[in-house]
């Protein structure tokens, strides 16, 4: 069941098309959510796929791979400073359906990928994105600013 979380101006046009191709059962339109409420999607998630056409360092795809879900995300913005295709996501083009299709179809028959890309990907969220480096990291740039 495809789960589609967050809001925009295609909203009302995915959910025309959801009802007129009759994929109510197969697809549904979550909307805005919290972020504990992301938590407990992020827990029943066999896979994350992040399309956007451009992005700085989105938070939801840290808080995937903290999650440990394999990703499917497009190449843009610093995303490829910290993740490695084929190695912790596996980066599609954007705007690429078929791409994502493709992708989708290998991780859903790979399991030995899906277990690396989720290993890795948790190694990154924790080397970079964890709280306590950043604090520490912040602590350090402070200290020496002021000395």
């Amino acid at each position: 069941h495809l789960k589609l979380i967050g809001d925009g101006s295609l909203r009302y046009s995915c959910s025309k098309l959801i009802k007129q191709k009759n994929l109510q059962n197969h697809i549904s339109l979550e909307g805005w959510k919290s972020y504990d409420q992301l938590l407990n999607y992020y827990k029943e998630s066999d896979l994350f796929i992040l399309p956007s056409w451009n992005e700085g360092m989105p938070n939801v795809l840290i808080e995937a791979a903290s999650s440990g879900i394999p990703s499917i995300v497009t190449s843009v913005g610093v995303i490829k400073n910290y993740f490695k295709n084929n190695e912790s996501v596996v980066f599609v083009k954007p705007k690429n359906i078929n791409e994502i299709s493709n992708s989708i179809i290998n991780l859903s028959e790979n399991f030995e990928l899906r277990a690396k890309l989720s290993k890795s990907a948790h190694k990154v969220a924790k080397t970079y994105f964890d709280s306590s480096i950043s604090l520490k990291n912040l602590s350090k740039i402070i200290i020496e600013a002021v000395n």
